[in-house]
């Protein structure tokens, strides 16, 4: 399920006389509301119809229900809210048994289909909760176990009655964040110490390379090893090295390193 205020058409103009503007709502949209008053300025592209008053037709959609189509005029405010979407999970049925006393089916599996974006309602009776009238002459009743957010509670409701319950609305975003940002807050720790063991093994082999070409070649070799090592990341003293001084002892009558 998608969440928040998502554009799925918007045109701007007069009768055939329109430009596509979907983009440019897309990004005044700013945490599923948007609200400004129609203009070409507002919606940043040419007037499509000088001197004519234009209309703005948007279809979107709000926690991804059903789409909605909203026209306004020039001068006039486009002003959407999407509210925060209710999470399916902050209402869970637990439990739920239909009959009278001494003779209750479990009719959870039923229950829990009506179910939808954190909320139920249903009117009880037997077609509802799906089985046969256990008894046409005695008064049944419908009895729910559940939990909102975590909270458990329970209701008994009669044959006829409704049974409507909504979980307290929760931001999506702000769902997540205890979990969420423990885990982030690990990320960011073990990323920082990578870094800090990688630059240190840089720094190392680019001082070992840079001795390496001291010895070998004075200062101006030392110079060019040293930023060898540091600009190819350390590959230059710990790949590129090693294979150009085993190719040297192959075909050099002198060795790499100085003798005393």
């Amino acid at each position: 399920m998608s969440s928040g205020l998502a554009i799925l058409s918007a045109r701007y103009g007069v009768g055939s006389t329109t430009v596509d503007v979907k983009s440019a709502l897309s990004a005044l949209t700013i945490d599923g509301k948007i609200n400004l008053v129609v203009s070409p300025t507002s919606l940043n592209v040419d007037d499509p119809a000088v001197g004519q008053i234009k209309t703005l037709t948007v279809e979107y959609t709000i926690n991804g229900g059903s789409s909605n189509t909203e026209s306004v005029k020039d001068g006039n405010y486009l002003k959407i809210d999407a509210p925060p979407e209710r999470l399916a999970e902050g209402l869970q049925i637990v439990k739920a048994e239909y009959g009278y006393q001494g003779n209750f089916a479990d009719v959870t599996d039923a229950v829990q289909n009506y179910v939808s974006n954190g909320s139920i309602s249903m009117t009880i009776s037997p077609s509802s909760v799906g089985i046969p009238d256990p008894n046409p002459a005695k008064p049944k009743i419908l009895k729910v176990d559940y939990t909102i957010n975590g909270t458990s509670a329970s209701q008994s409701i009669a044959d006829g009655k409704k049974f409507s319950l909504s979980a307290p609305a929760i931001d999506v975003d702000s769902s997540k964040p205890a979990k969420q940002t423990i885990v982030s807050i690990g990320a960011t720790f073990t990323q920082s110490i990578l870094s800090f063991i990688y630059y240190l093994a840089l720094f190392t082999v680019t001082f070992l390379a840079m001795d390496f070409g001291e010895l070998k070649f004075g200062f101006g070799g030392k110079i060019l090893f040293g930023a060898g090592a540091f600009l190819t990341g350390g590959a230059f003293p710990v790949f590129l090295l090693p294979i150009g001084v085993f190719w040297w002892r192959m075909f050099s009558t002198s060795d790499v390193f100085p003798t005393s």
